[in-house]
C-alpha cells in the first residue's frame, strides 16, 4: 500500500470531503483537483502536503505503513 491510498482509505474511512481538506489544508495552491490527482496515483503527493492532509483528518502520519520496494518502483 502506497502513502496515496492509505491516505485516501484514511479520509474515505472518515468522510470528509476532499474539497475541505484542499481548503484547511493550508498548502498554497493546494486545489481540490492536485488532491484527487495525488490520492488517485496521477500527481506525486509531496511530504509537506502529506503531513497537512495527515493534520486536516486527525491522523498520524507515522502511522502509515511503510510501502515495499514493488509498490514504490510500480
Amino acid at each position: 500500500m502506497t502513502p496515496e491510498q492509505w491516505l485516501s482509505d484514511q479520509i474515505n474511512s472518515k468522510g470528509i470531503k476532499q474539497s475541505f481538506i484542499a481548503e484547511r489544508a493550508g498548502v498554497p495552491k493546494f486545489t481540490t483537483q492536485k488532491l484527487s490527482l495525488s490520492l488517485t496515483g496521477r500527481r506525486n503527493l509531496q511530504v509537506h502536503e502529506f503531513i497537512a492532509v495527515c493534520r486536516v483528518i486527525g491522523v498520524n502520519p507515522l502511522d502509515c505503513p511503510i510501502p515495499s520496494e514493488g509498490e514504490i518502483n510500480a
